[in-house]
């Protein structure tokens, strides 16, 4: 079970340490290595880059790099926070790394830019890339491979703040990219306080207590509890319910602490309009009636002559009406939404309230209609009962109409239609239909067995020995970690010397894996040191040893 990358095979080993190994199964021809590049890679020691050996047998080679005491950034990912800070900053060394490029005769498309063959040394500043001195098939750009490593390292990020990273995508896509300019961008918000804008103002926020409604603490004074009083004491006797809409400045005196007042909204003016709102548009209406004006006049200015004279004036008449019109609409729609009464009480959507009629005057219409005589002794009744029951509905609604006060909820008239009008003896008459049965000697058709569902595969399973008993883990996921615990791990194993992320079960089509993840003390299978980050296949019965424990991997069959 080897990776591959290029066509080229991914093999780990331990030879006198750690070593990622690629190659081919017959091995790499010299003429397939760029000898340029791989002279100057054995004999430099290139910052960021992972130091190369090689290895040459009977004219076929292998390239060995060096990552004793280094961790795979996509397991580093796992264990570890990623903040926007630490996002800036791993990406700011991957462009400048890449920018060196021609300063050690190197290639761009031969860095291998994925989270997979990129490593971290003491933290996520110490990191090498993965360089193949050879001609790749590279068919993305390192703009567009950039662009794509962003996008999967930013899922990591814990918080995004600011607006950085939309900057940094919007110019990977930019068709003037260039590294440096990325660099000096990815700068800006390493050193800046872009990252941590957000944190700020959230703790720049004072704390205040809030009340069960929400608004926080109420400043309420005794006048203004005495006005909001005398709103209920207004109300005629009999009536149910209050005033529905409050003199203006009732609630003037209540606000919260800092001064603003509770019912805050839009200001009325005498005229019956709020706070300018509808004349928003007057402004740029009238600058462009002057433009359209001032063009037309460009037109007779070009050609001098007493026909366009006559063209330029009618034209800027016909802009001026065009203008007035436009104002006289926006002020005319205005006013519309809201008025003011004599005596100070606001009259909301009055005119537009007045245009409608109220569903009682439509069910009467609709009632008052002669119905259609029905072919069928069951339609005729079913016609009758409806017609009976609106009828009752029609006279209960006007009945509660005369006693209701003016200002009644539409949504109340409309639960009393929808409850007068349930058609209950429908329903109560389909328990008198006939059903058709089926005949007492049809024959039954039977299912196929290949119809029944297949009974699910038991899960392959470890198996291991805790306290004298035999415990059974299920192999439920793609790829299951075992661990000490934390972030990432799939299943806890509290013992001694095992690290954070020791190692993994993984299911590659059908066909299980165990790999280390670079742990410190190590895991074994049937007795043998596995190197790190290698799959070794597993079978029926193979033993996985992590530290002192036996996992038996069973199949479950």
């Amino acid at each position: 079970m080897f990776a591959e990358l290029y066509g080229l095979k991914v093999d780990y080993v331990n030879q006198q340490g750690h070593y990622m190994v690629l190659s081919t199964e017959k091995g790499l021809d010299r003429d397939e290595l760029s000898a340029f590049q791989l002279n100057m890679l054995l004999a430099n020691r290139i910052p960021h880059l992972l130091e190369l050996q090689v290895e040459e047998l009977n004219r076929k080679m292998k390239l060995y790099y060096h990552i004793t005491d280094k961790r795979m950034l996509s397991h580093w990912l796992r264990m570890h926070n990623l903040t926007m800070k630490h996002f800036y900053h791993l990406m700011y060394t991957i462009a400048d790394t890449l920018s060196e490029c021609g300063v050690n005769m190197l290639q761009e498309r031969s860095y291998i830019i994925h989270e997979d063959y990129i490593y971290c040394g003491s933290d996520l500043t110490d990191i090498y890339i993965t360089y193949i001195p050879m001609e790749l098939a590279e068919p993305h750009s390192v703009q567009e491979r950039l662009q794509q490593l962003a996008s999967r390292l930013v899922h990591k990020v814990t918080e995004l703040a600011g607006s950085g990273y939309q900057e940094l995508v919007n110019y990977l896509m930019d068709e003037s990219f260039h590294l440096s300019t990325l660099k000096q961008l990815l700068l800006r918000h390493m050193n800046g306080p872009a990252s941590d804008t957000g944190s700020r103002e959230s703790s720049a926020i004072p704390e205040k207590s809030m009340d069960s409604s929400g608004f926080g603490e109420l400043n309420v004074t005794q006048p203004a509890l005495h006005k909001a009083a005398a709103l209920f004491h207004a109300a005629p006797d009999g009536a149910d319910t209050a005033p529905a809409i409050a003199p203006r400045g009732a609630y003037d005196e209540i606000s919260r602490p800092d001064g603003q007042p509770l019912f805050a909204g839009p200001e009325i003016t005498e005229a019956g309009d709020t706070s300018k709102p509808a004349n928003k548009m007057k402004l740029p209406m009238m600058l462009i009636g002057v433009l359209g004006i001032c063009l037309s006049w460009k037109l007779y200015l070009d050609h001098p002559s007493e026909g366009w004279l006559y063209i330029s004036s009618g034209l800027s008449l016909l802009t001026a009406d065009l203008v007035y019109v436009m104002i006289w609409l926006r002020n005319h729609t205005g006013n519309a939404s809201g008025r003011i009464a004599e005596d100070g009480i606001v009259e909301a959507n009055k005119p537009m309230a007045d245009d409608l009629p109220s569903p009682e005057a439509i069910l009467s219409r609709l009632i008052a209609q002669k119905p259609v005589e029905a072919s069928s002794p069951l339609a005729s009744f079913l016609m009758g009962e409806s017609q009976k029951n609106a009828t009752s509905a029609v006279s209960g609604l006007s009945r509660n109409a005369e006693l209701r006060p003016a200002v009644q909820s539409p949504f109340e008239s409309m639960s009393n239609h929808a409850h007068a009008l349930a058609p209950d003896p429908y329903y109560q008459s389909l328990e008198q239909r006939t059903t058709l049965l089926s005949q007492p000697d049809a024959t039954v058709l039977l299912s196929s067995p290949d119809s029944h569902s297949k009974i699910q595969a038991p899960l392959p399973y470890m198996e291991l020995l805790d306290a004298g008993t035999v415990r059974k883990i299920s192999l439920d996921k793609p790829c299951f970690v075992i661990g000490r615990g934390g972030k990432g791990v799939d299943y806890e194993h509290q013992e001694h010397g095992v690290s954070r992320l020791h190692a993994e079960i993984v299911n590659q089509n059908g066909t299980f894996g165990v790999k280390d993840l670079g742990s410190r003390n190590g895991t074994r299978i049937n007795g043998e040191w596995m190197a790190p980050y290698k799959v070794y296949e597993l079978k029926e019965g193979d033993k996985v040893t992590i530290v002192g424990t036996d996992f038996t991997f069973k199949m479950g069959l």
